[in-house]
């Protein structure tokens, strides 16, 4: 049922001229079989065809609802849309430029935030267990014993120092120790 509906869909879209001879076929075929019931009960031609048409109704009421029922409604408007943008861009060619232009650099600024990101942030480290690195840090008490100490620090809860800054001797002493497969530092600049 729905393979049918799309290639009565299909069929509509590409070959347009086609359908709409058929649709006019159909419904000629209609107001001339009604024309010609109303012939048999004595009416002369000219009249029942008259009176078929006014019975029947607009034509081009039954084609556009033959039309809206295969969804070309939405296809038509589609197009019509398109047609009236492009129409429209044409006779503004600086507006057009500048739209191009800003969509460009929007799409290249969007393509390159995203994959600086994606490299930095989703895509896991060239090592060969990324998920077994740890970031290591420590927490003071509440008075700090270090004295001009660079990096980063912040306040817990119960207002204790934590950081993730080592100075060189730590490092080095933890280097030393067996724990670690491998140890590196970093430093911001």
């Amino acid at each position: 049922m729905l393979a049918a509906r799309i290639r009565s869909w299909w069929k509509a879209v590409t070959v347009r001229s086609r359908m709409e001879k058929e649709m006019d076929a159909e419904l000629r075929f209609h107001i001339e079989s009604y024309a010609d019931d109303l012939a048999r009960t004595g009416v002369p031609r000219a009249e029942a065809l008259r009176r078929a048409r006014v019975e029947f109704g607009g034509v081009e009421i039954h084609k556009e609802e033959c039309r809206e029922s295969l969804g070309l409604r939405l296809w038509d408007e589609l197009r019509a849309d398109i047609r009236y943008g492009a129409r429209m861009l044409r006779q503004s060619p600086g507006f057009t430029a500048v739209a191009v232009l800003s969509l460009g650099l929007g799409i290249g600024a969007n393509t390159a935030i995203f994959s600086l990101a994606e490299e930095v942030l989703l895509k896991m480290l060239p090592v060969p267990h990324p998920r077994e690195l740890r970031l290591l840090s420590w927490i003071s008490g509440r008075k700090l014993v270090m004295d001009g100490i660079s990096g980063n620090f912040s306040q817990t809860r119960t207002g204790e120092s934590t950081s993730t800054s080592f100075s060189y001797p730590v490092f080095t002493e933890l280097r030393r120790n067996e724990v670690f497969d491998s140890l590196f530092a970093f430093k911001d600049q």
